[in-house]
């Protein structure tokens, strides 16, 4: 049996141990984990009610070659080969539980990152009906503060992040760079350089630091990571800890899932519109090499479809997720604020695919209630 078929059974006969999820996230904290298995975590949102069953697991995850259930919970183990031509198994284990503390199901899952992104993410990004709420950089931020907060003895250490720029090489159209970082920095000294630089957070990694009495901080071989993908990660648990960052977590994604709820007129008494603005506190529009830009990420939304209607002097664009059917304008009437209005149908997963992929490739603004005019 090899270090990962290990810690794959080890994972499950947690889960089948476990009465309830408090339960679950004790017996994991004492999981050992070795590369390549990571402990990975994210929400899960459903359009079904909490009463109404676990979310069908064919319609969730690629690979599943064993399913077990009980109350309020399932286990699956997966499998997925490297490639076409590669013989090595890649194997992981996910058990999804709907949780206690926040109204969704927790996705805990142990396995290799390709496994992860394969047969995790990429899944639940085309499950209709199923919502992994994206971070915006402000809900990063806070979240890891919160977390940091929370700390007895210990502090946040960063080792890596990675962040997204404007690149404009001389003689070409300027386009999204990524940056990787390796410097090791407090979290608000990483917070103030991406704002210095003009930049937008992906993700970041960092490593949890014990206090002692004397002042000096000690590395505690615990690695962490929170992607703006919605999704947090381990090199291995640590106690309550890792718990309460994924309630954390949680939390930020509720928050997105009430702000896009009940966005489309057909869910809104007598059909009234509820636009959300997206506000900078500089006038980011005035440059018309940023108007194009912004004209650019709308159209390249994966799975939606574009008209633009008008782009000079102020933009207007109509857009049509051809997943589930939603559809949005975009407006942009001044310097410093672009305006999304929600047709007759907008499902909270569209709405967050749409702004996400936005703010990942034009710098985030801030999101503010719009009356009807």
């Amino acid at each position: 049996m090899t270090s990962l078929e290990k810690q794959v059974r080890d994972f499950g006969l947690m889960w089948e141990g476990s009465q309830n999820f408090a339960q679950f996230a004790f017996n994991v904290s004492r999981l050992e984990l070795a590369a390549p298995a990571r402990l990975y975590m994210c929400p899960l949102f459903t359009a079904r009610r909490r009463d109404s069953g676990l979310p069908p697991v064919g319609d969730l995850f690629r690979g599943v070659t064993h399913v077990q259930t009980k109350d309020g919970s399932l286990y699956a183990t997966l499998e997925l080969r490297s490639s076409s031509s590669d013989t090595r198994r890649l194997l992981g284990a996910t058990a999804l539980w709907q949780s206690d503390r926040v109204p969704c199901w927790e996705v805990w899952t142990v396995a290799p990152r390709e496994v992860w992104n394969r047969a995790v993410l990429s899944a639940i990004g085309r499950t209709d009906g199923a919502v992994k709420p994206s971070l915006r950089q402000a809900q990063l931020a806070s979240v890891l503060h919160e977390f940091e907060a929370r700390l007895v003895k210990m502090s946040l250490k960063v080792k890596r992040f990675a962040s997204r720029q404007w690149v404009a090489a001389k003689g070409e159209p300027r386009r999204v760079g990524a940056r990787v970082d390796w410097k090791l920095m407090s979290l608000d000294e990483v917070l103030a350089e991406v704002r210095e630089q003009g930049e937008w957070l992906s993700n970041m990694s960092f490593e949890l630091m014990r206090l002692l009495d004397d002042g000096r901080r000690i590395p505690t071989g615990v690695h962490t990571g929170i992607s703006r993908r919605g999704f947090i990660q381990a090199n291995r648990p640590y106690s309550e800890l890792f718990s309460e960052l994924s309630l954390l977590l949680m939390r930020a994604g509720k928050d997105t899932i009430d702000r896009y709820s009940n966005r489309g007129r057909e869910s809104v008494p007598k059909h009234a519109v509820r636009p959300i603005a997206i506000e900078y506190d500089y006038p980011i529009f005035r440059e018309p090499s940023n108007c194009r830009d912004f004209i650019k990420a709308a159209k390249s939304v994966p799975r939606f479809g574009y008209s633009v209607i008008h782009s000079n002097p102020y933009i207007h664009l109509s857009l049509t997720d051809s997943s589930d059917g939603s559809s949005y304008e975009f407006f942009v009437f001044d310097e410093v604020r672009a305006i999304v209005v929600p047709q007759i149908r907008a499902t909270p997963g569209s709405l967050d695919r749409l702004l996400s992929h936005v703010f990942a490739v034009f710098p985030e603004g801030n999101l503010a209630e719009l009356s009807e005019t």
